[in-house]
């Protein structure tokens, strides 16, 4: 068997197997934090793959995914009523609630969506904006307690992410897109590259990257997810965001710099040599532990990511082509500020893309140009479906939350991050709804890092 499975090669028993360990992972989970209904909220929205696979078992579709949409909303209105609100998040709130008016306008009267996916839609985005200011509002009553509360909460979930990664590999004994812990069910796999990206973050505002072993396994946990999805992109962004960070905490003179630049540079390339070598499709054997060849690699990721041959036989990203090419064709949209028409300012809607017919997944007619629907990259599919204004009061509503980090060099790392992967991939740190509800326990715990007691160092 190859060492790459799709979800068509997995069976029914397998697919149920994995579940059933998954629940009973949670259960534990539930019953760890059984006298904090807060903690309680957060493990169920890192189910969200749970319920999607539930959808696949029972053959409901995405019931089951609305289903724990409600649940988590409901739940979080309840928190939200016992902890209160604060005034000071009133800017973040008239951003979100400008924006989602907007959204749920265009897509019912304009672009005539079925309004279960409107609704479905709003969800997903107000499910985290509503654990923010449940967050703040948790964190000013109990303060340092409640700090604790939600790192280690955050830290054992993330654990179980990488437990589940081993489930996987048990029970398939192969990688597959599908499955990123719990985040995604087997049909979704985007999140294993952003997901480790996101982790080290959390582990950076934890422990200001000082090296113990502990750390260390830890980081290879989280390429591990990476890896068990068959992600290759997360070989080279984990790496740069790794020194970058590195260099951030650590390097603030001459001295310093001397002092860990090569040790900084032996870490790198120890996580960059092995990307390469795991990652089948990274070097020219096309299999784990393949010899190691950055030149083969960068003309891989590059000819993957819109890259086309000219006739002296190099490669030029081309418009359309990957999701550089599509990011390509994004900006050349942009510029063109006197040729706005109806479908770039207000996009074409949710239905035109969520359902799109699987036979046009390599029809760039129907994606005006962009030659598959993978290559559609998250910036791009917001600006297909909401246009230039929806993605404008998108970004200002998520700016105002980014914004409230106060440590400059950390808050740009953060956004760097985030913007990467909305803008070059998939989006999914600001699309996925555990992943989005992560990014802002990350923000919080940021803001009070000097004082936090550090579960994880």
């Amino acid at each position: 068997m190859d060492f790459f499975v799709t979800y068509n090669n997995i069976s029914s028993f397998q697919l149920i197997l994995y579940n059933v360990l998954m629940i009973a992972v949670f259960l534990y989970l539930f019953w760890k934090y059984r006298n904090a209904s807060f903690a309680q909220c957060i493990v169920l929205i890192f189910m969200s793959g749970v319920f999607s696979d539930l959808g696949q078992i029972f053959s409901l579709g995405n019931s089951m995914s609305h289903i724990y949409k409600v649940c988590v909303i409901v739940w979080a209105f309840f928190l939200f009523r016992r902890y209160g609100y604060n005034k000071k998040n009133n800017a973040i709130l008239l951003c979100f609630v400008i924006y989602i008016l907007y959204f749920f306008f265009i897509s019912v009267f304009l672009h005539d969506d079925n309004l279960g996916l409107v609704v479905s839609q709003v969800l997903s985005y107000t499910i985290p904006v509503a654990m923010f200011l449940v967050v703040d509002a948790f964190l000013i009553r109990y303060r340092l307690r409640g700090m604790v509360l939600l790192n280690m909460v955050l830290r054992d979930l993330i654990i179980a992410q990488i437990v589940f990664c081993g489930i996987k590999l048990l029970i398939l004994q192969a990688t597959q897109e599908g499955w990123v812990g719990s985040l995604t069910g087997i049909r979704g796999g985007g999140a294993g590259t952003s997901f480790p990206l996101l982790c080290l973050l959390w582990l950076a505002v934890n422990t200001r990257m000082k090296f113990t072993w502990k750390n260390l396994l830890l980081m290879i946990g989280f390429l591990f997810i990476g890896f068990m999805t068959g992600k290759r992109a997360v070989w080279l962004m984990f790496p740069l965001l790794y020194a970058i960070l590195m260099a951030y905490y650590n390097i603030h003179t001459v001295p310093q710099f001397l002092k860990i630049s090569v040790p900084l540079s032996l870490f790198a390339l120890m996580f960059f040599y092995f990307g390469l070598r795991l990652s089948p499709t990274l070097n020219p054997e096309h299999k784990v532990w393949g010899s190691f060849d950055p030149l083969y690699a960068y003309n891989y990721a590059l000819n993957y990511s819109g890259g086309t041959r000219t006739n002296a036989g190099e490669i030029e990203v081309k418009e359309g082509e990957g999701r550089l090419g599509a990011v390509v064709f994004f900006w050349n949209d942009l510029i063109h500020v006197f040729d706005y028409d109806r479908q770039k300012l207000f996009g074409v809607g949710n239905e035109y893309i969520k359902y799109a017919d699987r036979a046009d997944y390599f029809n760039s007619d129907y994606y005006f140009g962009i030659s598959y629907r993978g290559g559609v990259t998250g910036i791009v599919m917001m600006y297909f479906i909401s246009g230039l204004f929806g993605l404008f009061l998108f970004l200002l509503y998520y700016m105002q939350i980014m914004f409230r980090i106060p440590q400059k060099g950390f808050r740009w790392i953060l956004i760097g991050t985030v913007l990467f992967d909305f803008v070059f991939y998939n989006g999914q740190i600001m699309g996925n709804i555990a992943m989005q509800v992560m990014l802002m326990i990350v923000i919080f715990i940021s803001r009070k890092y000097d004082k936090v007691y550090l579960p994880c160092a």
